[in-house]
């Protein structure tokens, strides 16, 4: 099997990064803890100096890499996802883009409403969907969730961009209306149990709040009123929060830490950029003694974006992305079966200005093809340039795209690693 590089030349296979990471309950270091593989590494001593930086970008959280485990199929991950609802004793915590209809997602809710039901349960769930794709058509997300609503346990957040309000809300087509934003955010709580998706929060404070779904007066009693103060007070909110977890975690010790996450927020409505910021950073500071690799099923990069790649990234990178023929809008009807060939153009733009600046054999970009499938793989690793494991891993629901950054609300996962076990897990 052969991928194809832009603009044409043929190259081997890359594997498709289906991943998924889930930290069971016990992942948050113990400083006493001592592995019994090999001794313990700080994670500082892996990370480059020009990376120094990434631990205090925002609330970054120490966890024991022996604790985590990477999912390498849709299959692992769906069954992980009923196994933990099944186990599940104090809160669940659902957030995706929307539920689909069909068999799997039945067995789904139908697992959710037996643990609701259960005799001795005690379990809190709080789900958190978009509102114009989660309520798009007569069968849809409410729809199934509907039956579930009976049980005062169960809370569902549908989330409504504040840039779709009037006049313009209601003269969107129910299909066009997604174009100006979403809530994006793949992650899914489990009592103390997280799992981070990037293909498909522990914080309970519902800002964008819809009937039976209660009321939050900070913020929805300005929602009707004023977009400007409601974006206002939802952004200070958040990044309150934010910046107490922040400082809660810089008072700990965290001295032969092997793993740290870094959370990292996205909203470009409300000003939110910590994802933004960070990736930028990151291009900006990548040493020529590592060599990255980052994958997008949508290539539509910032201006911002690029040029950190082109012009202040001293590290080689590959870009994968989809071809025409593995892109979910291949052969689709109408406007949308123009898309595939207006992502792929985008990347022939900017193989233009990577020939322009004589970097192309620095800055290499693939397409993923492959019979039957569909790429929407998502992330970037960096390596040092003499080893085949990452130390570094962002995965979450960010494409690195304009709509990514502008419109929706996205949260992606920065994983930095010295543990040799999730390294060798993140690459496999």
């Amino acid at each position: 099997m052969w991928t194809k590089l832009i603009p044409g030349v043929v190259a081997p296979v890359v594997t498709c990064w289906w991943k998924q990471i889930y930290c069971d309950a016990k992942a948050r270091t113990n400083p006493e803890r001592k592995s019994d593989v090999e001794p313990s590494v700080d994670v500082r001593d892996t990370v480059p100096k020009s990376l120094a930086w990434i631990a205090s970008h925002s609330p970054s959280f120490p966890i024991d890499g022996d604790r985590v485990t990477v999912l390498n199929s849709p299959k692992e991950f769906y069954q992980t996802i009923l196994t933990q609802i099944r186990k599940a004793k104090r809160r669940i915590t659902l957030s995706s883009l929307y539920l689909g209809t069909g068999q799997l997602e039945r067995e789904l809710v139908e697992e959710l409403d037996n643990t609701l039901n259960r005799a001795d349960s005690r379990v809190q769930m709080l789900i958190v969907l978009d509102y114009t794709r989660g309520s798009r058509g007569r069968s849809n997300s409410c729809t199934m969730l509907q039956p579930l609503l009976r049980n005062r346990r169960l809370n569902v957040a549908l989330f409504h961009t504040p840039r779709l309000r009037g006049l313009l809300k209601h003269l969107a087509p129910d299909r066009w209306n997604e174009l100006f934003g979403v809530q994006h955010m793949k992650v899914f709580v489990f009592d103390d149990n997280v799992l981070i998706s990037g293909s498909i929060s522990k914080q309970r404070r519902n800002l964008f709040p819809s009937p039976r779904f209660g009321r939050q007066s900070d913020v929805a009693s300005v929602v009707d009123r004023d977009e400007t103060e409601f974006k206002a007070k939802s952004r200070q909110t958040i990044m309150r929060v934010l910046e107490e977890e922040k400082e809660k975690e810089k008072e700990k010790e965290t001295k032969d830490t092997d793993t740290i996450v870094t959370p990292l927020l996205q909203f470009g409505p409300m000003d939110i950029t910590q994802d933004e910021s960070f990736t930028k950073r990151l291009f900006n500071s990548t040493p020529s003694n590592v060599r990255a690799v980052m994958a997008t099923g949508y290539f539509n990069l910032t201006e911002e974006y690029k040029k950190g790649i082109l012009k202040r990234m001293a590290a080689p990178i590959s870009i994968i992305m989809a071809s025409p023929k593995v892109n979910g809008f291949y052969k689709a009807g109408g406007v949308a079966g123009a898309i595939p060939s207006a992502y792929t153009n985008l990347a022939k733009e900017f193989y233009q200005q990577i020939t322009q600046s004589a970097q192309q054999d620095r800055i290499r970009l693939f397409e993923y093809e492959r019979d039957l499938w569909t790429f929407h793989s998502k992330g970037l690793w960096l390596y040092p340039s003499d080893e085949d494991t990452p130390f570094l891993t962002l995965i979450g629901s960010p494409n690195f795209g304009h709509r990514s950054v502008l419109r929706d609300l996205e949260l992606q996962f920065a994983v930095t690693t010295a543990n040799r076990r999730l390294r060798h897990q993140l690459q496999r």
